[in-house]
């Protein structure tokens, strides 16, 4: 087959958010969103209750539109309608995510979504947090309480889908 890079078109853009669920509650509530364009897939219904030491992985939310605007609008319109009820999800910070300046002019790279959920926790007004960047137990603990801790050094083992992740200090600090 002939093909060249100048032969291939562009035919839209599609996005996918992916929505976790935390906790160890049942869902009681879960109605995905509808309509022209839009994808579910999930594993989800009332009733559910998702598993701790597996991927919180909950559904895949397929927006495809003509261009990527078209595309973000759909995907926010999806995020909002997906009900879930009884557990805590990921769908917030979706929101937010999809909403930034350098999102919409996608002016991304590899380290955008940890840099975003940094800034949700220094939003919080807890400036000194740990944040995981996935779902999991606590295989163990780097530091104990009154720990100094350097920016980069290990915290933290979680373990989730049989791997193990390390926990990294954010920034330089003490452990409370």
């Amino acid at each position: 087959m002939a093909l060249s890079q100048n032969t291939i078109a562009c035919r839209g853009v599609s996005l996918q958010a992916r929505v976790q669920v935390f906790g160890d509650k049942a869902i009681t509530e879960y109605k995905e969103p509808t309509g022209g364009g839009i994808r579910v897939d999930s594993h989800g219904y009332a009733g559910y209750i998702p598993p701790v030491d597996y991927d919180p992985l909950l559904a895949k939310v397929i927006c495809t539109a003509a261009d990527f605007p078209v595309a973000v609008a759909k995907t926010l319109r999806a995020l909002q309608e997906f009900k879930i009820g009884g557990v805590k999800t990921n769908i917030p910070f979706l929101l937010k995510v999809l909403q930034q300046p350098e999102f919409l002019n996608n002016h991304l790279d590899t380290e955008y979504l940890n840099q975003q959920l940094a800034a949700q926790s220094q939003q919080s007004g807890d400036d000194n947090s740990v944040v995981s960047v996935c779902h999991g137990a606590i295989a163990r603990l780097c530091v104990s309480q009154g720990d100094t801790v350097r920016k980069g050094e290990p915290v933290a083992v979680i373990t989730a889908m049989k791997m193990e992740t390390e926990i990294v200090a954010q920034c330089d600090g003490k452990v409370t």
